[in-house]
């Protein structure tokens, strides 16, 4: 799961990262990638993506181009579709593509594991910025114990 993904560009490497990420595992397994339909601070959808379904990408990578909300049955819907052995996140502080996905995978106690890709975001320097909401967002993530389902 990340913000971007092609076409989007510009995130820039984190967007470079999860293609090469989805390329290199495609031979292994299913790659499905959940992604927002827009690029970086951009209000129109993506030119030449179709929006909330899935299309197909390369040979075994499938990509949904998410255009609406992300509720707690939208979570539900995609991971019954799919049945994942593995969640990778390409960020932490993503509320659509981290944070919601953790928590319903937390509740709803499926047996995919979670991948979180910090990408420097817990470095301390990355930290200080926004301190009081990243402090409080991964002391909730200790107190409601995901930080045992995931895997760095």
């Amino acid at each position: 799961m990340c913000d971007w993904f092609d076409p989007a560009y510009k995130a820039g490497g984190p967007i470079r990262s999860c293609i090469n990420f989805a390329l290199q595992m495609q031979n292994e397994y299913d790659i499905f990638i959940l992604t927002g339909n827009k690029d970086l601070n951009d209000t129109e959808p993506l030119k030449g993506i179709i929006s909330d379904q899935w299309q197909t990408y390369r040979d075994n990578i499938r990509v949904y181009y998410n255009g609406g909300g992300m509720s707690q049955s939208f979570w539900k819907k995609i991971i019954n579709e799919i049945q994942p052995d593995f969640i990778y996140l390409n960020s932490v502080f993503s509320r659509p593509y981290t944070i919601q996905p953790m928590i319903y995978c937390k509740l709803s106690g499926i047996g995919a594991k979670l991948i979180m890709s910090p990408r420097g975001m817990l470095r301390p320097s990355a930290l200080q910025f926004k301190s009081t909401k990243k402090k409080l967002f991964l002391s909730m993530l200790k107190g409601l114990g995901i930080h045992r389902i995931i895997h760095f």
